[in-house]
């Protein structure tokens, strides 16, 4: 009986410990829910896509609606290669998961990645180019600030 009383008191003090990092995260709310400071559910919104300091806050409308079409031309006319490079990583990596895997088949394979994202990467330039002409104001990069992830981030891919 003592040992089953010190096992079940090891399992709730292991539990204890482990849920006390949940804990630590705060109230749970995230930071789609307005409460916290730049950070919002507009596309513009939060920090680095046009709330507090961003320079999304200073563009025009016209100027967001041709960036945003600018974006969508990119990502229609970049489509289909990044779908092929999405299928090449995918071959390589279960090649690489082969007990015995060609290292001529990859060196091929990487060859033809390497060419279609110098395709997609020639594409994003010509883009970041043409998003300076309608707002030089944007420092550009890498994408244009607010798309990426979450609307944080820049980038296209």
């Amino acid at each position: 009986m003592k040992k089953r009383g010190l096992i079940v008191i090891a399992v709730v003090v292991t539990m204890v410990a482990a849920s006390g990092s949940a804990f630590a995260w705060g109230h749970g709310k995230g930071i789609r829910n307005g409460n916290c400071p730049g950070w919002g559910n507009s596309e513009f919104s939060g920090r680095g896509a046009g709330g507090q300091g961003s320079p999304w806050a200073n563009l025009s409308e016209d100027q967001r609606n041709q960036l945003r079409e600018l974006r969508q031309s990119f990502v229609d006319d970049t489509s289909e290669t990044r779908i092929k490079m999405n299928a090449k990583r995918e071959e390589v990596r279960i090649i690489l998961g082969t007990s015995e895997p060609d290292q001529t088949r990859l060196n091929r394979l990487n060859k033809e990645l390497g060419e279609l994202r110098t395709q997609v990467m020639e594409r994003r330039l010509a883009m970041i180019i043409e998003a300076k002409k309608i707002a030089p104001e944007l420092k550009m990069g890498r994408g244009l600030p607010g798309f990426g992830r979450h609307h944080r981030g820049k980038g296209f891919m």
